[in-house]
């Protein structure tokens, strides 16, 4: 999936980052950035609306992982 169909899902209930540029997060996290390199693009919770992206990633077939960062909130890795 690229990012205009992923932006077109999605646009209305989150902010798609791509996983490259996202270096500051990854450091701040203490995670290698090179472990995330199977992923193409990360969503945040705190500019996400969780449930509605959940379900309409579900809806669409889309797979992503869920996971938490260190301060607690989520983030979605497509």
């Amino acid at each position: 999936m690229n990012y205009e169909e992923l932006n077109y899902l999605l646009a209305q209930h989150t902010e798609i980052n791509y996983v490259d540029d996202c270096e500051v997060f990854f450091d701040d996290n203490n995670l290698n950035i090179e472990d995330y390199k199977d992923y193409k693009f990360i969503l945040f919770e705190y500019t996400s609306d969780m449930v509605e992206l959940i379900e309409l990633l579900a809806s669409n077939n889309i797979k992503y992982t869920r996971q938490t960062d260190e301060w607690g909130l989520d983030y979605i890795l497509i």
